[in-house]
Order: structure tokens, then sequence, then C-alpha cells
């Protein structure tokens, strides 16, 4: 007798569409699911190859993410939830898994949470305007000895067994579910169609639950999964690519748990950014790395930023200078001021001085950044506390109290230096009132643009402070460009022909059955 089970993801319409598709060719043929392996010149040419078109797309892309599946920040909230307060993780190894292996992807789970990575989260909101927590705690795994054989997985229904057996604990609402394939675990379309995927299912007990789960598998040596097939950072090219492709799935579970939340055209939020990964390192080992996490480094994928104009990035707040900083205004190259140290008090733009008055230092706080003036010791405030969400409310200062109108996030800047400051509580961000290019100008909260008048630089107090105006040689030529953008964090977003080829469900995983939903996955490398 077949069981029944219900399984639940995102993008129904896409999965018919892919049905349609052929399958997308692996990266160099020469490298198979069995381990055979690529000359080194073979890798290096098809990753130039692939670096070289997802430049050709985003350069095709420029100007088209404010169309009508796109919010202001090149990504769009569709109302459904999101994963608030600390994700649980589980992993179901699935297959042969040695120990030394199981411990990389445990070493990624145990350190994940609290990184400057998973913060990028925090610029992710739900209807209510409360914020993902940058929290994610690994809470346990168990073994699943080939229960469905290596080639005919059902994950959604592992997921169901493991729940069932109690090995995990009773089903989590606010746990996501790996099930992770060892070496040779292959269900149809893996390295062909899909390398993981994300979804949801409803587990088998009196009162039913729908939980969210992924299938990530291990691509051995297969290039079409990784970008690094002959040496990785902890010297294990398949499990380290499995960990690129966790970060990609738990990126989007965290912000579009049922297909419902966070998305643009391009798919969901780590679609936007797959296969690029920023600033990279080079290991002891003469791997690429990109970020530590505990004692291990890893490669993953950048994740896509809701905040100025969207953009990849491996971190969000974008980095600040240590110390006191002066805050300029790209439309009047006026400085952030407090002119009274009195609680309550307004922040104004005025003419470059040098003075206590403009200066502020900013200190990471809960995800932000507190912001706190020299001359009076007091942080930055959206007058009328959390609940002030409207437009126009003043900016004050105020004794911290860690509410969420007392912090706020920072876009990395422009090519000319100059992000955007959100306010948390409210996802608006700080500019001058009425454009004004005057002294004494108000600066309040309002719906991010894009237009000069909300774009800031932070300037670093020099030692003795500055006789003259840091920024004045910036005025003869404003910047005009997208807030947000930087040519370190540049955003990249498939052109529409690579849409088809990348961000669609695979259409012949095992549980890919006509009516049913089903997760969005990563895509393997063109």
């Amino acid at each position: 007798m077949q069981r029944a089970f219900k399984t639940a993801g995102v993008f129904l319409a896409e999965l018919f569409a892919a049905a349609a598709l052929s399958l997308t060719t692996p990266v160099n043929n020469a490298q198979t699911p069995s381990g055979g392996r690529a000359p080194p010149q073979a890798i290096a040419l098809a990753r130039e190859a692939h670096e070289a078109k997802r430049a050709h797309a985003a350069a095709n892309a420029q100007g088209t993410s404010n169309n009508s599946q796109t919010g202001p920040h090149g990504i769009m909230y569709g109302g459904g939830p999101i994963m608030l307060g600390t994700v649980n993780l589980y992993y179901i190894f699935y297959g042969n898994w040695d120990d030394p292996s199981k411990s990389i992807v445990e070493d990624f789970a145990k350190n994940i949470g609290g990184s400057p990575y998973l913060n990028i989260q925090r610029s992710y909101y739900d209807g209510s305007l409360k914020r993902i927590a940058n929290s994610v705690r690994y809470a346990g795994s168990t073994t699943d000895n080939y229960s469905q054989g290596p080639t005919n997985v059902n994950p959604a229904l592992v997921v169901v067994d493991a729940i069932k057996s109690g090995k995990l604990g009773p089903a989590d609402p606010n746990g996501v579910y790996f099930v992770l394939g060892a070496d040779g675990v292959s269900p149809p379309g893996f390295l062909t169609s899909y390398c993981g995927y994300h979804g949801n299912v409803e587990t088998e007990s009196s009162t039913p639950m729908l939980v969210n789960y992924a299938f990530v598998g291990n691509p051995g040596f297969n290039g079409s999964c990784s970008v690094q097939t002959l040496i990785s950072p902890n010297n294990d090219p398949g499990v380290d690519a499995a960990i690129n492709t966790i970060a990609h799935e738990l990126n989007e579970m965290m912000n579009d748990p049922k297909g419902n939340a966070w998305s643009n055209a391009n798919g969901e939020s780590a679609d936007n950014c797959a296969w690029t990964f920023g600033l990279e390192q080079t290991a002891p080992n003469g791997s690429a790395y990109n970020v530590t996490l505990g004692s291990r480094q890893y490669l993953i994928q950048q994740n896509f930023v809701n905040d100025g104009s969207g953009y990849c990035a491996m971190q969000w707040p974008a980095p600040v200078p240590s110390g006191w900083v002066y805050v300029a205004n790209a439309n009047s190259g006026k400085y952030l001021e407090f002119t009274s140290t009195e609680k309550g008090a307004v922040l104004e733009q005025h003419t470059f001085s040098g003075n206590f008055a403009q200066m502020f230092s900013f200190a990471p706080v809960n995800g932000g950044y507190k912001i706190t003036s020299r001359v009076s010791g007091l942080q930055l405030d959206v007058r009328g506390g959390p609940a002030a969400t409207g437009d126009g409310a003043l900016i004050e200062q105020w004794p911290f109290g860690g509410g969420s109108n007392e912090l706020f996030g920072l876009s990395a800047p422009n090519t000319q230096g100059y992000g955007i400051i959100t306010a948390f509580n409210s996802a608006k961000v700080l500019v001058v009132s009425g454009r004004s290019t005057a002294d004494n100008a108000p600066i309040i909260q309002w719906d991010y643009t894009g237009v000069p008048n909300q774009n800031w630089k932070l300037v670093p107090v020099t030692p003795n402070g500055a006789l003259e105006d840091p920024i004045a040689k910036d005025l003869a030529s404003p910047s005009t460009s997208k807030a947000g953008f930087a040519a370190p964090f540049t955003v990249i977003i498939p052109a529409t022909d690579e849409v088809t080829d990348w961000n669609h469900d695979a259409p012949n995983r095992p549980d890919a059955k006509p009516g049913l939903r089903l997760g969005s996955g990563l895509r393997p490398r063109e």
C-alpha cells in the first residue's frame, strides 16, 4: 500500500514550466558523479567562462530590478510568513557518512548563527515589520541507512519517518530539516537539474504539522554543483560543495519558508546571488574561501541584501570605520548635527564645522547599529518609539533603551561612498526633509526611493579633527548612482534567458508529483 503524504513549497507555476525543459548539462562533461576528475585547466576555464557569463547577465539586467515583481530593494514581500526567533536546524545523514565529513557540516550548523553572514537575514521582515533574528541553533541529527536506496530517495518521506520515529524529537514548527545525501546518493535530477531544494511536508501524527525541509546532495568531484572539485577548504570537495548548498537553502527557508514571502522574478533571495562569492581568500591548502565560522573556513555564496537597491554581499549592515565619523548628505553636501545636548533634540543638517556636534559613532547591537552623538552621548532614535513607522517621523536623540526605533542598518556604499541608513522599526530610511539643501533642515524617515537626499557618506574623523570640509570636492559631481551598490558588492541578476536554466524546480525529483507544491532549488552551474 502506498503511503500518502503532503508536501508544499514555492513557485507552483514554475514546477510545471520546468517539466517542459531539458536537463541542464554539467559544466564539464569530463567530471562524472562516480568521482572522475577533470584536469585543473578545464576547471579553471569552466569557472572563467561561468563568471564571464554571469558578468554579461548582470550587465544586461542593469535597470530592470524595479518591475512589477520587485519592491524598492529589488525583492518583494508577498505577505506570507517568515521564520522569527531562533531557527532550529536538524540534519538527517542519509547513506554512508563518515565522522570527519559529518563534523564539517555540523561545525557549520553550530557556528552560522550570530555570524555577519547570517545577519543579512535581519534585512528581512514580515507585514508587522518584525525582523528575522540572526539566530540558528544546531538542534541535533540522526542517520538513515539507505532506507529508500541510493537513487530513488524521497527526501520528504525521509523527514516524515525521522520525526515519526522520535529520533529528532517532536515535530518542530520553527525547525529546518536537512536531508543530507552521502556521496553516491543521487535522486533523479541531482547534479543535472538541481544541487538542492527546499519545501514543506506534513508530518504523520494525530495532529499533523507542516514542517520545513531541504534536500542537499554531495556532488563528490562533479563540477556542476561545485566550484572547487580538486581541493577545498576542509579537504573534502564534495562536502564543502554541499555546505554552499546548505547555506543557499537555509537563507531561503528563513525568509521564504512557504513560498509566499520574499522573492522576485529571479526566484527567492539566494537565487539572485547563486554562484557568486564576493571577495575570496586563499586557504593554507591553496583552495579558496570567503568566510570563517568557528575554526573552519568555507566558500559559500553571497546572499541578497534587502536594503538600498538590493545587492549581493557576505554581510549586513555594511562595515563602518572605527571611531568617530562625520555623516554627509549626497544631495546637500551638509552634515548631520545636533545643536543641543538635550534628549529629544531633533537631528539636523548643517554646513561643515568639524566640531563634536557633527561627530557620531556606529556600534553593533542586535544585528544593527546604535548611533551615538559625541556632543551629547545620546543615541539616534525615531521619535514616537517602535510604533512610529510612518513617513515623516523625526529623528531625535534619546538615551538608548534597545528599541527597534533605536537600531539602524547601513547599506554597502556606492562607488562614491554613499549608502542608505535604515530604521529597523519602520524599514524606512533617513532623509533630509523636503530635499532641502539649507542649514537647520530636520532629518526624518521616509520610504526608500533612491534619490540623493537619502544617501549618506561616513567620513572618519582625523585625530585632531578636520579643519575643512573633507568631502567638498565631491559636491562638483554629487552621486547619482544607486545607493547600495559598490564594486565589491554589485548585485548580479541572471538575464531572462538564464532564469529557466537556474531557478526552476527540478521536473523529475521523486516527490515532484502533479499538483504538489515544492521548494525552489539551487541550480547547477552552467
